[in-house]
């Protein structure tokens, strides 16, 4: 369980067993203070609930209005925590769809890549979006670019090893137009199938 205090400046963590035992328990800051002036505080809060997995917890910076970049891996097993300073675009998972192997920075001219067993790489390519999902099979990064303001999404995929984009499709969709919007898209596999899962508030 954690508990985001909004007028503090930490998550509290907590860990219990069935009977309600508190086994563990620890805290995250997610917000940063100034002093401007003489008596005033300032508070810069930059750590969000990014999402979860059945091992980790993740928080992650916005891209556009945060006064820093983290991203922050939480793992339930033990509460080790593993920092990077980068404003999270997407996680990429293993062909299970499960396991986080790698995490995503949106740049100018496409994303940079951390992969947790250390590699790093970018991959440079026209009209990418600040959101994506991501997944990894046989060397091969396919990857889903969308606005999480706006309709529409692409996928392509990416060699990991030659560094180089192998294919873009031609995904058909619904491009609604409005002034109020949410669109998230998902990957998934199945047997030899790339599926993406659409969720839109209009379309």
């Amino acid at each position: 369980m954690f508990v985001k205090d909004f007028y503090g400046t930490h998550y509290q963590i907590y860990k219990y067993d069935s009977d309600g035992i508190l086994l563990d328990s620890t805290e995250l800051e997610h917000t940063f203070v100034t002093h401007p002036e003489p008596n005033t505080d300032y508070h810069h809060p930059y750590l969000y609930f990014y999402g979860e997995t059945d091992d980790y917890i993740v928080f992650s910076s916005g891209s556009f209005f945060s006064d820093k970049d983290k991203t922050i891996l939480f793992r339930k097993s033990d509460f080790v925590t593993t920092d990077y300073d980068i404003s999270l675009s997407g996680l990429i998972y293993d062909e299970s769809d499960k396991n986080i192997i790698g995490l995503a920075e949106h740049h100018e001219k496409g994303y940079k890549i951390l992969m947790l067993d250390g590699r790093e790489f970018n991959i440079v390519k026209e009209y990418t979006d600040p959101a994506c999902s991501f997944i990894l099979r046989n060397n091969l990064l396919y990857v889903a670019n969308y606005h999480t303001i706006s309709t529409g999404s692409s996928l392509f995929c990416y060699d990991i090893l030659n560094q180089k984009v192998m294919w873009t499709a031609d995904v058909k969709q619904v491009n609604a137009s409005h002034s109020e919007y949410y669109n998230e898209v998902i990957l998934f596999t199945y047997k030899d199938r790339i599926l993406m899962h659409g969720i839109e508030s209009y379309a």
